[in-house]
């Protein structure tokens, strides 16, 4: 793989995910001044800010407490734990992420954390499903979204989300109060906000989705820098799309990291990311680690 394009496809995404974070965090400004004004959008990019901190700062061994996922030992899979530390070493983590199982039918791959303290959990099904070499594919699409760090850029844009659809509700409210008064007054009402109102959500979500989607392309692009082919992640999205216990949209949980499984639209279509996966050309001077 040419290192100049992968540089290059790395800054235009970049760059994309930072406009589309901006204009998530533009909408909620606006709503936010039209509600009450200055200060309003003040406190909620103060609350924004603090909910931030608070999230990046919890363990991840707390997290993956959620999805009731257990610490798997170095006995229990030594060549996974090598592998993961040769592809760390790989990613430029100054930390290796530690390695969980998650005893659920259910093929699914979860990362938690930042690049100094992080976690990576797989479950008993995705280790059923997939031999060594697609195995290794997800993991490194994982390693991928905690180097670029994408769990904390995910996570603000929910909850940019979660505040644009409080204060929705907020104003939709004022406005219900408010109409008998404009009914029977003089009072009038602008009726431009109650319309941006209501399609704020939906926006915000068009918003998310796609900055999901972008990090999910610039993950599987990770993964195959890793590995040094895209082949292994190639084969497990066949292997999961066309598996019998469901569909790949509960694979690959994006990096908000509820336990429940991911939103449809979350993740691009298969089709699409194997396509992006096959222009990308095997550099011949990386190996996929092997088992010994």
């Amino acid at each position: 793989m040419h290192r100049e394009a992968l540089e290059s496809s790395r800054r235009l995404n970049r760059w994309h995910s930072w406009v589309l974070l901006l204009a998530m965090g533009s909408l909620l400004a606006l709503i936010a001044w039209l509600l009450a004004g200055p200060y309003t959008a003040l406190g909620a990019f103060l609350v924004l800010v603090l909910a931030h901190q608070l999230n990046r700062h919890l363990p991840p061994r707390l997290l993956m407490r959620l999805y009731r996922a257990r610490p798997l030992a170095y006995q229990e899979a030594p060549d996974l734990h090598r592998a993961l530390k040769e592809l760390s070493r790989r990613a430029g983590l100054p930390r290796e992420p530690v390695l969980y199982y998650i005893d659920s039918p259910q093929p699914n791959a979860i990362a938690v954390g930042t690049r100094k303290d992080s976690a990576i959990a797989i479950s008993d099904g995705l280790v059923r499903q997939l031999d060594w070499q697609p195995l290794l594919g997800v993991i490194a699409h994982e390693l991928a979204h905690i180097r670029h760090q994408d769990v904390q850029l995910l996570t603000f844009a929910e909850l940019i989300g979660r505040l644009v659809n409080y204060l929705v509700l907020v104003g939709l409210v004022l406005i219900g109060v408010s109409l008998p008064l404009v009914l029977l007054t003089d009072l009038k009402i602008n009726w431009l906000a109650p319309i941006l109102l209501l399609l704020a959500p939906l926006l915000c979500r068009r918003l998310q989705l796609s900055l999901s989607q972008t990090r999910e392309f610039e993950a599987d692009r990770g993964s195959a820098e890793l590995l040094g082919t895209p082949l292994p992640l190639i084969n497990a999205l066949r292997l999961l799309e066309y598996a019998p216990d469901g569909p790949l949209h509960r694979f690959f949980l994006p990096h908000r990291r509820r336990p429940r499984p991911a939103d449809v639209g979350t993740h691009p279509s298969t089709e699409a990311r194997i396509q992006r996966l096959k222009a990308l050309e095997p550099d011949r001077g990386w190996r996929v680690p092997l088992p010994p």
